[in-house]
């Protein structure tokens, strides 16, 4: 049932922003984390930007994704964080203690 998320990308340059929107859980976990993949893997893109304004539900698979595809943007040189977070998808942030790892760009250690 992919219809319960969507998502759109605006590029500018090297860079990319990437909205996400509707409930991004378990069902849609993949289909989520292929197209961030792809935006940051693009031949060029130095900053990547994932933009849950529109994002009504983040579970913990959600959030295996967004930290999965920092971990990717990380291991190919691409500054990849995550803004406008509110609700209930910046309260999982804040709760899983992930939100300065996603919204920081800078490299883990």
């Amino acid at each position: 049932m992919d219809d319960i998320w969507g998502h759109t990308v605006v590029r500018t340059g090297f860079s990319c922003t990437i909205a996400l929107s509707g409930e991004i859980d378990m069902s849609v976990r993949e289909a989520v984390l292929e197209v961030l993949l792809a935006e940051i893997n693009r031949a060029g893109t130095t900053i990547a930007t994932v933009d849950l304004a529109a994002v009504d539900f983040l579970d913990s698979s959600g959030l295996e994704a967004l930290v999965k595809a920092r971990q990717a943007a990380d291991a190919v040189g691409c500054r990849m964080t995550v803004a406008g977070a509110k609700g209930a998808a910046m309260r999982v942030l804040e709760i899983s203690d992930l939100l300065p790892f996603l919204t920081s760009g800078e490299t883990a250690p």
